[in-house]
């Protein structure tokens, strides 16, 4: 069980979240852009998490690629709930495992066995706290979620503010060998970013 990661492996592994900050900020800055080009940024977001699992996959899940497990599972079940008009008309229900299904497989087929699965469990057994590490790779996608609808300009710098707290959240997890710290880190990290959210959300629809 890995205690600490290297600096540049922990900077590394905050890349998804920027991306997403890119992303949520082209999305909600009211710039005018594209609606195309928005829906293509948004899936190399969700990509590069899929992405990540088949690499974690491959390297028996290390603690790194926790967040990418977590949001590829999350993401799958928020998928269920939603309607895609061009798809279908009605939520996507099975169809919403398309995705996670074709990374296994892929990640199968990369490495055929089922050992990956089997370190996933033992080290959450080993640490729990890898639950919560794992739900916080969501934390990018909610908070897009909660800005829904809105756009303004003066949202990059909250956007930017908020997705480095994140990943400072998410480095400070990797970087610490101490589990109260590593919990802390990320618990603290997910209340800052929820209550600028809420001040946010608050004095926009005021």
């Amino acid at each position: 069980m890995e205690s600490s990661f290297s600096k540049r492996t922990s900077l590394l592994a905050t890349i998804p979240f920027g991306i997403f900050g890119i992303a949520w900020a082209i999305s909600n800055a009211g710039l005018g852009i594209s609606d195309s080009i928005q829906a293509v940024l948004l899936i190399v977001s969700v990509l590069v998490m899929f992405v990540l699992w088949g690499i974690g996959w491959s390297k028996n899940f290390p603690r790194w690629s926790f967040p990418a497990v977590g949001f590829c599972l999350l993401f799958t079940v928020f998928l269920v709930m939603v309607t895609i008009p061009a798809l279908k008309r009605e939520p996507l229900g099975y169809l919403a495992a398309l995705p996670l299904v074709i990374t296994l497989v892929i990640s199968l087929f990369i490495n055929p066995k089922l050992e990956p699965l089997k370190h996933l469990i033992q080290k959450t057994k080993e640490d729990p706290s890898l639950i919560l590490f794992a739900l916080y790779g969501f934390a990018p996608a909610f908070l897009w979620l909660l800005y829904d609808e809105m756009h303004s300009i003066w949202l990059i710098p909250v956007i930017i503010l908020s997705i480095f707290i994140l990943s400072f959240g998410l480095y400070s997890f990797l970087r610490n060998d101490k589990k109260k710290i590593r919990i802390i880190s990320i618990i603290f990290s997910g209340l800052i970013t929820l209550i600028i959210a809420f001040v946010t959300t608050f004095f926009y629809w005021k």
